[in-house]
């Protein structure tokens, strides 16, 4: 296993601007935060609700299921920022 000993200077950070197209936009939003990881996320937040007994509302659980949702792709989103100086030097996530 060889070891690297110098790192690539920083990518450049591009926002988007306003003449993106919308399309563009969302499909780089949902690169960004992995809607099926929070989808698996909340589906497991709602299993944690079903084996409860006596949940008569809804409303907790979509709830639950929304900000743990959200968690998620907030999470994938900072993981996918803090760690783009490492993923540029392996050769899957260049």
């Amino acid at each position: 296993m060889t070891q690297v000993t110098t790192r690539p200077t920083s990518p450049t950070v591009l926002l988007p601007s306003c003449e993106t197209a919308p399309a563009t936009l969302l499909s780089d939003l949902a690169q960004l935060t992995k809607p099926r990881i929070a989808a698996m996320v909340a589906l497991t937040v709602w299993l944690g609700y079903a084996v409860i007994p006596g949940v008569s509302t809804w409303l907790a659980p979509v709830g639950a299921m929304l900000g743990a949702a959200l968690a998620a792709m907030g999470a994938a989103a900072l993981n996918q920022t803090f760690e783009r100086d490492t993923d540029a030097l392996m050769e899957r996530t260049r």
